[in-house]
């Protein structure tokens, strides 16, 4: 994997073509935009690498092999809350390749909240940390594996939403972090979850609390996960 931290002086010619397969860029500046020098040389080395499958971006909107992608880390946003949302709409279209995606939404994004929802046909593994209204842009019908790090300023709803759009069928179910016993129990019972899931990880110390605070949060909840047959455990 290559970690890019690029000077600006730093513009080296490119082969017609490298064997770059994952690459990680952390903290780009907003001069890493395809408009500028060092934005163009980057976007440049992405398409200058046909083996490339993995990539973490944490900066502006750049133009990039979306296409070639099966594994994506994406703060679409910068330390602001800003983000470019044409941009975000249009790479979510090109990602159809994608299994992995894991987003990261920082707080005080402004945009329309009637998104038409894009359908990403292969991603089966879904990492959301941060704000939870990010997901009102996703369909995922083929998700299984959904790991949410909470936060305080996220909605039940748009994870319950985007799990009845997508029809999927979850698996394995990772809380982490400060997820509030409300969102704990309104999963856990959801239709999606309830009758298929096989492994259920929480960062509650004792895994009998973590069911009391869904029980006190939605009374009659304990006997309903006593339904499924299937283990729920916690690594």
């Amino acid at each position: 994997m290559l970690n890019c931290f690029i000077p600006h002086f730093f513009h080296p010619l490119l082969p017609p073509a490298i064997p770059l397969k994952s690459i990680s860029v952390i903290h780009a500046p907003e001069d890493y935009r395809t408009d500028y020098p060092t934005g163009l040389w980057l976007s440049q080395l992405l398409y200058a690498a046909p083996r490339l499958r993995c990539m973490h971006w944490d900066g502006p909107p750049i133009s990039a092999p979306w296409e070639q992608l099966t594994h994506l880390s994406w703060i679409p946003a910068d330390r602001y809350g800003r983000m470019d949302v044409q941009h975000f709409r249009e790479t979510l279209d090109r990602l159809q390749n994608l299994t992995i995606l894991r987003l990261h939404l920082r707080p005080c994004i402004h945009y329309n909240n009637q998104e038409i929802p894009h359908l990403l046909p292969r991603v089966a593994t879904f990492f959301l940390v941060g704000e939870t209204k990010i997901v009102r842009f996703l369909t995922l019908p083929e998700l299984k594996h959904l790991v949410i790090e909470w936060s305080p300023s996220s909605s039940p709803h748009d994870l319950e939403s985007l799990l009845e759009r997508s029809q999927c069928v979850i698996t394995c179910l990772e809380l982490q972090e400060d997820h509030f016993p409300k969102l704990s129990s309104s999963l856990l019972m959801h239709n999606t979850v309830r009758t298929s899931l096989i492994r259920l990880a929480t960062t509650s110390p004792e895994l009998n609390d973590f069911f009391e605070e869904c029980e006190r949060a939605s009374p009659g909840t304990l006997p309903l996960l006593a339904l499924p047959t299937r283990p729920m455990l916690q690594d």
